[in-house]
């Protein structure tokens, strides 16, 4: 079987597991509907014309990948899984590239319902292309990160207070980057410039897995 093959099964694998968990998909897209909503009518009441609305997406991507870092090796480790995955017969990066997409799927799917809900509400003129660029190379970036922060804490009793620190403080720079994109992609500014730091941030980070994912495979 191909390293495609293996990734797709194991996608395949945790988005039918999460469908098959209603509630948490539930909780997953109606979470941003919940604050946007509760803070449109102060926002639309606002005379401020660049008020940084649309930023009000970060600090929501950053909250749906705390939640799903505690699901990606988490709910392997609880099930008694994870021994499982760690023998299939593929390489430890392509189950970073598996775990990764399924965060990404739900990060950037919901990122995606923000903007749109911060459109609808706040009655602002739509973003422009470029800034959905810069929305999904930080979902990538914090899938990544998501990943990695969930295999180094997946054994630990503590795992659940450790995870918003470590995820909050390792996004600190994607965020930074995607926010002063988006700002720019607002203006109608180029932003080629943070589009590369990010691209050469999120080949950082998925070194970092890979590695990460060799080591605790060679745990085993």
């Amino acid at each position: 079987m191909s390293a495609i093959n293996h990734v797709l099964l194991l996608l395949r694998k945790d988005l039918t597991v999460e469908i098959r968990r209603g509630q948490e998909i539930l909780a997953i897209f109606i979470f941003p509907l919940a604050i946007i909503t509760s803070l449109s009518f102060t926002v639309s009441t606002m005379q401020l014309a660049d008020f940084p609305v649309y930023h009000l997406v970060w600090p929501l991507m950053l909250f749906e990948a705390i939640f799903l870092t505690t699901t990606i090796f988490t709910r392997e480790v609880e099930k008694g899984t994870i021994n499982g995955i760690k023998l299939l017969p593929c390489s430890p990066t392509v189950i970073c590239i598996a775990k990764s997409l399924y965060t990404f799927i739900f990060t950037l799917l919901t990122s995606i319902e923000a903007l749109i809900l911060l459109t609808f509400f706040s009655r602002l003129k739509p973003p422009p292309t470029s800034a959905y660029y810069v929305v999904a190379l930080v979902a990538v970036s914090i899938a990544l990160i998501s990943t990695f922060s969930s295999a180094l804490t997946m054994h630990s009793e503590g795992k659940f207070i450790v995870i918003p620190f470590i995820v909050t403080f390792l996004s600190i720079p994607s965020l930074s980057l995607g926010a002063l994109g988006l700002q720019k992609s607002i203006l109608n500014m180029t932003v080629d410039d943070e589009l590369k730091i990010l691209s050469a941030l999120i080949l950082v980070v998925a070194l970092v897995d890979g590695l990460l994912m060799s080591v605790e495979v060679e745990e085993e």
